[in-house]
């Protein structure tokens, strides 16, 4: 068991799956990471919580649809780790960019989800943004 995993481990209270671990060595590798690095929890944390609020969206959608038949829906969701890792490491962060790709997948996943379970045409986005 590497000191990752072991970090992870403390953390998370588990082991990390090798996407998870792939993961963290990709930033490990672009941010020059030393195996103790203190940002090492930091970045764990981070992806772990992106990682739950990906699936925010989708588990409220299903729980509208299970309660609620017949009733115009509003469902408002807010991404907020860009801002935090934002004011952490920059807004021009490696750190940044990737969870802006990130949260640009999960949208995309959203969106799927609903043509999949309300039918395209059936909803409305609104999207917004704070600078």
């Amino acid at each position: 068991m590497s000191d990752l995993d072991d970090s992870f481990a403390k953390l998370l209270g588990r082991q990390p799956s090798d996407a998870e671990r792939q993961s963290l060595y990709r930033v490990r590798d672009a941010l020059c990471l030393k195996n103790n690095d203190a940002l090492w929890l930091v970045l764990m944390a981070l992806q772990h919580y992106q990682g739950q609020y990906e699936k925010f969206p989708q588990a409220i959608a299903q729980a509208a649809k299970d309660t609620l038949v017949n009733i115009t829906d509003f469902l408002a969701v807010s991404f907020s780790s860009t801002d935090y890792i934002g004011h952490v490491l920059g807004p021009r962060s490696i750190e940044l960019q990737d969870t802006y790709l990130r949260l640009d997948e999960t949208i995309a996943d959203f969106l799927a989800y609903l043509d999949k379970t309300v039918g395209k045409g059936n909803y409305l986005v609104f999207l917004t943004a704070v600078s």
